[in-house]
């Protein structure tokens, strides 16, 4: 065996010839403690898929830490530099096994942590934590009611008035999965929701300094009418006018434009793209808009029907045939302060549930009772983190150095002894 130093560091490296390549030979914790300072190209392998190889999975999954599928050498130093901070001794890592001794670790909290699980085991007394007593503590506790994401669930509240209001949320603004993966809320859908509810209604408390030209309901059916054809009707009145300013320009639709039409659609329908783009009716020089069926463009009738019955018969009271220009700007004018407040109206996901019932929810303390859980969700996130970090350091104990010798060495290929994690790779 042989010692020297290598480029970016001053550590002194031990070497031992195997299968024909200097190897890096691991003597004691501080050789793991400098594995950054060892050059790259002293390594025996770059890269390993995190599955397909006799390294648990488990383990494997919290050295992938971009959760590309595969340990570079960036996750393996990472992985030590993380054990570094949890490990008093580094030396513990090359001792193996599934148990940690509460000594060994550094961390004042995780040993806490480790205190109150082996206490809750009833196994008080312990000096040392092992895998079986963390392993599917991290399921249990993500399954539990609060677990530390911010998440909650339905199941998480108690009261019947706070179920009833997560579950419109969840139906209205969404939803997030926790970390069991039930679907629940956070604190930015529940402020969400309130928000959408407040703006909602306060639009709808907003004072209308204008008398409705019908009931709310029929206004909005007149002004949803309008709408269908405003610019169809627009364009009709602006070709008679340019009819009337020219004598000779087009009146279409001219009965040859009608048959390119028909020569170029052979299955036309009054829905086909073709005869919607025609005029609704014959052009000619301050001419009113027919209203009969009969002498409509097909692809309009059933929508000047709509507005006949539900617009310019309420809003003119009288029984129409065709439509003078004047009479067509008086409906717009009727309906314009009603289309202006509804084009003011803020685009929410709760309004599906009512005046009645937002305004019952705005007055209770709904809020206030799920943004208390929320906290009391996230005040165990420290806690459950620490759970996952015992796991973590008690697989590094027991798997880290083992890879180590498959990665930056080749010491389990070689050793007859030993299965390596490769041969299954």
């Amino acid at each position: 065996m042989q010692t020297r130093q290598t480029s970016g560091g001053e550590h002194q490296w031990a070497f031992s010839r195997l299968g024909g390549v200097d190897q890096v030979v691991f003597r004691d914790g501080n050789d793991l403690a400098q594995i950054g300072q060892l050059d790259q190209a002293l390594w025996l392998a770059l890269a390993m898929p995190v599955k397909g190889t006799e390294l648990d999975e488990a383990t494997a999954a919290f050295l992938d830490t971009n959760k590309d599928g595969r340990i570079l050498p960036e996750d393996v130093i990472a992985a030590v530099e993380w054990s570094k901070g949890a490990f008093l001794d580094l030396n513990d890592l090359m001792k193996g096994g599934d148990a940690v001794r509460l000594d060994a670790i550094r961390e004042p909290e995780l040993q806490s942590a480790a205190k109150r699980i082996l206490t809750d085991l009833g196994r008080k007394e312990a000096d040392h934590i092992t895998l079986e007593d963390v392993f599917g503590l991290e399921h249990i506790f993500a399954s539990a009611r609060f677990n530390g994401d911010g998440v909650i669930t339905p199941e998480s509240v108690e009261s019947e008035s706070g179920k009833a209001v997560m579950l419109e949320i969840m139906s209205t603004v969404g939803s997030t999965p926790d970390r069991s993966g039930k679907p629940g809320i956070n604190q930015a859908l529940l402020d969400l929701f309130f928000a959408q509810a407040a703006l909602y209604v306060g639009w709808l408390g907003e004072v209308v300094d204008y008398p409705a030209p019908l009931d709310a309901e029929k206004t909005m059916a007149a002004l949803n009418a309008v709408r269908a054809v405003r610019h169809k009707v627009n364009d009709y009145f602006l070709r008679c006018r340019l009819a009337a300013f020219d004598p000779d320009a087009p009146r279409g639709p001219e009965p040859e434009e009608v048959r390119r039409v028909l020569d170029a659609s052979p299955n036309l329908t009054p829905a086909s793209p073709e005869m919607d783009a025609l005029p609704l009716a014959r052009i000619a020089p301050d001419q009113p808009l027919p209203l009969t069926p009969d002498t409509l463009n097909p692809a309009w009738a059933d929508r000047i029907e709509l507005l006949l019955s539900q617009a310019l018969h309420p809003l003119l009271g009288t029984e129409k045939k065709t439509l003078m220009e004047a009479d067509w700007r008086v409906v717009l004018a009727k309906l314009k302060p009603f289309e202006n407040r509804e084009d003011a109206k803020p685009v929410t996901a709760v309004e599906t549930l009512g005046p009645a019932r937002l305004n019952e929810v705005l007055g209770s303390s709904v809020k206030e009772e799920l943004s208390i859980l929320i906290q009391r969700d996230l005040e165990m996130e420290k806690e459950y983190a620490q759970v996952v970090n015992l796991e973590k350091m008690i697989r590094f104990q027991r798997d880290l150095y083992r890879l180590l010798c498959n990665y930056v060495n080749f010491s389990e290929f070689y050793d007859r002894e030993k299965h390596a994690l490769f041969q299954a790779g």
